[in-house]
Parts: C-alpha cells; sequence; structure tokens
C-alpha cells in the first residue's frame, strides 16, 4: 500500500518544511473523518490539484511513534469520554525519520485545539523539573503523570494551495506499550484517520466537499482514547459506553470484518448452493411455526369470529415474516436490523375498514410467533422453542374458553323512535330492540342524537353464544 501511496503521492506538487510554516496552526479547528485505508488512493487522486505534500529528499510519507501519559485514575481518558469541554492530552512525539521529539500538550476548549510543545531529547518516562514545570504552566490542577500507551503510525502531510489549511491523514495506526510493543490488530490498524485544521471551521474546503460527496461525515475520534480502549478496557474499569457505537462504526468499516460478512454470505466455491444442510432446519422451523399459526388462528379464532379474510390474512402474514426473517437470519442482522424489519410491519395500514383491538391482537400474535420460530438460534433448545409456542397457545385457549366464557358482541343500529331513549323508558326500548332484531340484548348504549331527522344511534351488546344465527339476523364485524 505505502508504494501505491507513494507513486500517487508524487504527482502532488512538494513543499518543504520551511514552506510547510504557512499553516503552522497551532491554534485551530479540527474536522476527523475515517474511511477504509483501501478508499485512500482514490480520495488523493480527487485533490492532488488542491493540496500541496510535504516532500523531504523524494520522501512523501512519514513515520510517527507517541507515547501519551496519564494519572492513576485516567483523568484524561475520562475527561474526554465525558466530553468535557475543556481536556488535555500529554504525549511525547518522535518523528522516525528525523529523530526529533518534542513532548506536547494539546488542551481543547470550546471547540478549538492549542497545542503547545517543548523539545526534548527523546521519549522517556520520567520527566525532568524543565519537563514538569511546562506541564505544570499548561495544565490546571497538575498531577503526576505515568506513561500509559505508546502508538507508531504513518503520516500524510497536505497544504492547501490557496488558504491557511493543512490536512494531515494518518494510517497503519498501531498501539502497545514500551514493554511490549505495539500490536498490528487493534481497531484502528485498517482505518485511515483524516484530520482537516483550519483557523476556523471552512465547510468549503476541497477536502471537505470531497467527504460530502462520498457520504463520509465528520467523525470523533481520538487516536488516544482508541488506543486506551484497545489495551486496557478488559483490564481496568474504563467507562466505554460512549465510545461503543463509534467502536462498531470502526469495526464495521474494517475490511477484516466486512471478508468475514462476505464469506458468510456466500461460498468457498462463489456458485450457488442448490442444497445444505440449514433446508432441514428451515422444514422443521416452518413445520412448528405453521402448525401453532394453524392452532392459533383456525382452532382458537376462526370458530368464534367466522371471518374467513382475517383467516387469509394472518395464514399468508405468518408465513411471510416467517421466510423473511429466516433468510435475513442468514446474513447475521444485527440489532438495528431487526428494530427496523419491525418499523415495516409498523407502517401497515388496513385502509378499507377499521381493525378491531382483538383482531390486531391476533395479527400481532402471528407476526410475533413467525419470528420467535424463524429467529431462533442454535443456543435455543426444541424444548425451550416448544415451550414458548406451548404457552402463547395455552394463554390464548385460556383467554378464549376459560376465562372470557361469553364473549360480548356489538351491533351499531339507526334508531327512529327517540322517544324510548329516555333513562325512564330504557326497559321498554330495550324490548322493542329485542323484538326488532331477534337478539337478546344484554345492554345498550346511546351515541349520536339526530332531532332534525328523529333518529338516534344505539350501540347494542350482545353474547354470540347465546344468539341463533340461522335465520335472518347477520353477526356483527365489530367484535370485542
Amino acid at each position: 500500500m505505502n508504494k501505491l501511496l507513494t507513486g500517487v503521492l508524487h504527482k502532488f506538487h512538494g513543499i518543504s518544511l520551511e514552506e510547510l510554516s504557512r499553516a503552522p496552526l497551532m491554534n485551530r479547528t479540527d474536522q476527523k473523518f475515517a474511511f477504509r485505508l483501501t478508499e485512500l488512493p482514490d480520495i488523493l487522486h480527487a485533490i492532488s490539484d488542491q493540496y500541496d505534500v510535504l516532500n523531504i529528499d523524494g520522501k512523501v510519507i512519514f513515520n510517527y511513534t507517541s507515547q501519551y501519559f496519564d494519572d492513576d485514575t485516567y483523568s484524561f481518558f475520562h475527561d474526554h469520554h465525558r466530553a468535557i469541554p475543556r481536556r488535555f492530552k500529554v504525549r511525547m512525539r518522535t518523528y522516525l525519520d528525523s529523530g526529533i521529539s518534542f513532548l506536547e500538550v494539546k488542551e481543547k476548549k470550546k471547540g478549538r485545539t492549542d497545542k503547545k510543545r517543548i523539545a526534548i531529547p527523546d521519549i522517556h518516562n520520567v520527566f525532568s523539573d524543565q519537563e514538569r514545570d511546562f506541564l505544570i504552566s499548561r495544565i490546571p490542577d497538575y498531577k503526576d503523570l505515568k506513561p500509559v500507551m505508546l502508538n507508531t503510525y504513518s503520516r500524510i502531510t497536505l497544504v492547501n494551495k490557496h488558504c491557511e489549511e493543512r490536512l494531515t491523514i494518518d494510517f497503519d495506526i498501531q498501539n502497545g506499550d514500551q514493554d511490549q510493543g505495539t500490536e498490528n490488530s487493534q481497531t484502528l490498524s485498517q482505518i485511515v484517520i483524516a484530520e482537516l485544521k483550519q483557523p476556523k471551521l471552512d465547510r468549503m474546503s476541497p477536502f471537505f466537499q470531497l467527504m460530502r460527496s462520498k457520504r463520509i461525515r465528520p467523525f470523533r475520534i481520538s487516536k488516544f482514547c482508541f488506543g486506551m480502549m484497545d489495551l486496557y478496557e478488559k483490564q481496568f474499569s474504563l467507562k466505554t459506553n460512549r465510545f461503543k457505537s463509534k467502536q462498531l462504526f470502526i469495526k464495521k468499516n474494517s475490511p477484516e470484518m466486512l471478508a468475514n460478512v462476505l464469506l458468510k454470505m456466500r461460498p468457498e466455491t462463489y456458485d450457488i448452493q442448490l442444497f445444505n444442510s440449514d433446508f432441514y432446519s428451515l422444514l422443521f422451523r416452518m413445520g412448528v411455526n405453521l402448525v401453532v399459526i394453524t392452532i392459533l388462528v383456525r382452532v382458537l379464532y376462526y370458530p368464534r369470529s367466522k371471518r374467513k379474510d382475517y383467516l387469509f390474512t394472518y395464514y399468508l402474514i405468518g408465513m411471510i415474516t416467517f421466510f423473511l426473517c429466516f433468510a435475513l437470519k442468514k446474513l447475521d442482522i444485527d440489532t438495528g436490523m431487526g428494530l427496523g424489519l419491525f418499523a415495516i410491519f409498523g407502517i401497515l395500514r388496513y385502509r378499507t375498514e377499521s381493525i378491531e383491538i382483538k383482531e390486531m391482537t391476533y395479527l400481532f400474535l402471528v407476526i410475533g410467533v413467525s419470528v420467535m420460530n424463524a429467529l431462533s438460534s442454535n443456543k435455543i433448545s426444541v424444548a425451550e422453542m416448544a415451550l414458548m409456542n406451548a404457552a402463547l397457545v395455552l394463554l390464548t385457549y385460556g383467554l378464549e374458553n376459560l376465562w372470557l366464557l361469553k364473549h360480548e358482541t356489538r351491533k351499531v343500529i339507526q334508531y327512529e323512535r327517540i322517544d324510548l331513549i329516555t333513562p325512564d323508558k330504557y326497559d321498554e326500548m330495550v324490548a322493542d330492540v329485542t323484538k326488532r332484531t331477534g337478539l337478546r340484548i344484554n345492554r345498550i348504549e346511546i351515541g349520536k342524537i339526530d332531532f332534525l331527522r328523529d333518529c338516534a344511534q344505539l350501540l347494542i351488546f350482545y353474547y354470540g353464544d347465546e344468539q341463533s344465527f340461522g335465520s335472518n339476523v347477520t353477526r356483527s364485524d365489530d367484535d370485542d
């Protein structure tokens, strides 16, 4: 990769260290971007006309080593984790190609970075009196510091041809300590961190516009914080919950992660598989799901509702949900994908008629059972899956046949005898409605009253199990 990048960078106009001083930017605003190392050559090609590159005797990629310091309680790290408005980093940095070293203090305050440094002979663990005085002058409430992390990386330095702007591009980032050295299997090892440094934020920068066109957004990322998590997260009680989303983002964009996903998605021969062992799992799970849906919908729901349209809907939605989840499961979907899947069902609407609460409950029950049977992994035994399905079936049966023995049905009618809607004539109104409908009325509620048309809207309630529906009485669609 370095050879390829060097070839690309030699097409840039080169500048010396003296010319680089036109954009020192020790006090500045920073915008960082993270992307895969494999994208870097194309990005450099795209900005070669707008930037100069630091070139010293033909060398355009420079190597750095930094040793970071913190106190016994890791205050600097935790200040970054909590996004304290004023926070510090202390490090010793060596430019390996020139052998020059500095002790640096970076102060982040109100969105700006102020860096101060003094020259030192090399990287070491114990501060001299001069170095300690420098730190005390820069850091309020200074505490004794110890070396906590050593990292190495390669850097490309670009300078805008037309304004005071510097772009540093870091890659091959490795973390470790002085005793064990650095390792190349760290979180950022295949990630590029590009830092755009300006006197004040200017989103019209050529690089900023290029990142926007590639949909790469500014990304707050710290080599110090990621290195600390790589080295100490499992050893010490470092609070890292606010960085978890960033770690996940970086891991998803690493080539190793992408390669593993691709290997899981396709066979090694890159041919289409006509058959594999998951076929038997599909048959078994589909059978279980179909049996459970049949018990819920055909045995428990349909005998009481007689709604063939809902019967059709429940079966198809259940099976579609099952197949969709089973297929997506083979792509290793994460929690976010799962929530998105349920969001798809959440936007479904039945516009032709309103669905009663009970029908909607059965719909959700069918979807839930299908998802559960499709997404259960090898960590869930057959007995556990059977227990979950049986529990849902038994609970539904109990509610339908044991606890809710009488199923109260309601019907809306228009009633023209408004002289009977007064409270003192309630019994007479019930008798009249019973005679007209042939239903044994349980109770009546009075809705809208229209005195202009001399009619009222009545909501009549009756127990469907106690009625005879063989003649001219049509069962209501509005069941509770």
